[in-house]
């Protein structure tokens, strides 16, 4: 989402406010994906797993000041049940607020 967000924020003056806007194939076999919010310069995603086996993730993505990308995906540290914990910001960093972020 984050690759989507990036080239739907360059073709408009703001990234996407749901995942329905973006030109990307989303399927939610085993995660739901939503924009949890989204501005002129960022956007937070959120994905809720579709089994009780499965990590909960969050990304992020902010357009810096040069027009550059910084983009973090953050995973939860235990399965499902731990998405509350789980959580990214781009307001003025793309960061993890929760859980650990991942290459």
């Amino acid at each position: 989402m984050n690759r989507s967000q990036q080239a739907y924020r360059l073709e408009n003056s703001a990234f996407a406010s749901a995942s329905s806007l973006l030109d990307a194939k989303i399927t939610s076999k085993f995660y739901s994906y939503s924009v949890a919010s989204s501005g002129p310069n960022f956007a937070v995603h959120d994905t809720a797993p579709q089994q009780t086996d499965l990590k909960d993730y969050a990304s992020a993505v902010l357009q810096g000041t040069n027009d550059s990308f910084t983009q973090v995906i953050c995973e939860s540290g235990d399965v499902a049940g731990a998405a509350a914990n789980n959580t990214a910001t781009a307001s003025n960093a793309a960061a993890c607020t929760a859980g650990k972020e991942i290459d």
